[in-house]
């Protein structure tokens, strides 16, 4: 009887922990909501902003995404961001002027819908001393946006110029702020 009840729970256990096991396949796929990873670190992304920029030819236009943690705040008044945290920004192309249109942007020097100008991640930074922040520049990489509802669904996976990844995504509302 004792060895039957010890049989029965190591088999139960094994079930369980290769049920809960997942292959490195399925651990890549999954998507990292409302947050960034940068070199073995996790950062929170609360709040999302959208800035239509500019006019760069007939039909296209520069958008910048601000991606911020909770303590960093815009300010509508000022035009001017303050507060200290995480940011990552995205200075993008788009056929529309108010929104970002669904579509996968990749890095681009040309002038055409779905690209990356420029693109940055700042870590614990102090917008009052914008000279002692730590900002890293991205140079390739891929944004994915989509919309569900009201929200904007934003997927990253970019390197920056000393080659390290950073990965993560932003499902929210873009607070939409023209500054022209």
């Amino acid at each position: 009887m004792l060895k039957r009840t010890i049989f029965s729970l190591l088999f139960l256990s094994s079930i369980l922990i290769l049920n809960s096991c997942k292959t490195n396949d399925e651990k890549e796929q999954q998507i990292i909501l409302n947050q960034f990873a940068y070199d073995g670190n996790t950062y929170s992304l609360s709040k999302g902003y959208l800035f239509p920029f500019d006019m760069i030819s007939e039909n296209l236009f520069d958008l910048e995404v601000f991606l911020v943690s909770e303590s960093i705040v815009f300010n509508s008044d000022t035009y001017e961001f303050d507060g200290k945290g995480d940011v990552v920004f995205f200075n993008l192309a788009s056929s529309k002027l108010l929104e970002l249109e669904d579509g996968i942007y990749e890095f681009s020097e040309e002038d055409k819908p779905f690209s990356i100008y420029g693109a940055a991640a700042g870590l614990n930074v102090n917008i009052e001393d914008m000279e002692e922040n730590e900002i890293i520049i991205i140079k390739s990489g891929t944004l994915k946006v989509s919309h569900q509802s009201e929200n904007t669904v934003l997927e990253f996976e970019v390197m920056t110029s000393s080659n390290k990844v950073i990965k993560g995504s932003f499902s929210g509302f873009l607070d939409t702020n023209i500054l022209f």
